[in-house]
């Protein structure tokens, strides 16, 4: 437990053994977190996973400098007990999220589920 063992922490080792610090690997994940749910979070009405990651967008990903790669790992959680979403709901969901990010970040619009 809290070994620097999660895959964003062996990431950042490996680029850091490769480019030194000219590379900075920012984990901003929350265990439990979704894409589209939950509907509501305020401090009145907390979810386990905290606020869905289309509510995060902006804060984790588009506004920092300097981003030229994300790796937008999301939606298993929806699938979940607490999550009971479709299919359907988790890409229109992501599509709705790099939709929104758009140049001239860098790092958006590489990728987007089909």
């Amino acid at each position: 437990m809290n070994g620097d063992d999660r895959w964003p922490d062996v990431l950042s080792r490996r680029l850091h053994a490769t480019l030194g610090n000219r590379v900075a690997v920012v984990n901003a994940g929350i265990g439990g977190n979704q894409v589209v749910g939950p509907a509501e979070y305020s401090p009145e009405k907390p979810f386990p996973g905290g606020p869905s990651a289309l509510a995060r967008m902006e804060r984790d990903i588009i506004s920092l400098s300097g981003i030229r790669t994300v790796v937008w790992l999301e939606g298993t959680n929806d699938f979940s007990r607490n999550g009971n979403a479709s299919f359907e709901a988790v890409r229109d969901g992501m599509r709705q999220g790099w939709s929104g990010c758009a140049p001239p970040s860098p790092a958006c619009g590489w990728w987007a589920p089909r």
